[in-house]
């Protein structure tokens, strides 16, 4: 993404799928990857880091796994459609 999103939702569709996501350090997508935990996050305006960012993503297989499984548990936890349902269904106070 070149320009800040609201959220990105083509993002935690892509962690449902258990892809990890090199994104830039901007709009919710920090939030979204979970501090590195799901992919990786570089600097928006930094094409060396861009750069370094699809290198760790490519290059190491134990870490893609390791933010693979991570982004199917986020996906899974925080953005499904059951628990958001009840979340919003839960009475507030």
């Amino acid at each position: 993404a070149r320009y800040s999103e609201a959220f990105g939702l083509y993002v935690v569709e892509a962690l449902a799928a258990g892809v990890p996501c090199v994104l830039p350090d901007h709009a919710a997508f920090p939030e979204i990857v979970g501090h590195q935990q799901q992919g990786i996050i570089y600097h928006p305006h930094d094409r060396r880091g861009l750069t370094h960012a699809l290198a760790e993503a490519l290059t190491d297989p134990g870490t893609i796994q390791t933010w693979r499984k991570s982004a199917l548990d986020r996906a899974r936890s925080e953005y499904d459609i059951h628990q958001t349902a009840s979340a919003l269904l839960r009475p507030q106070g």
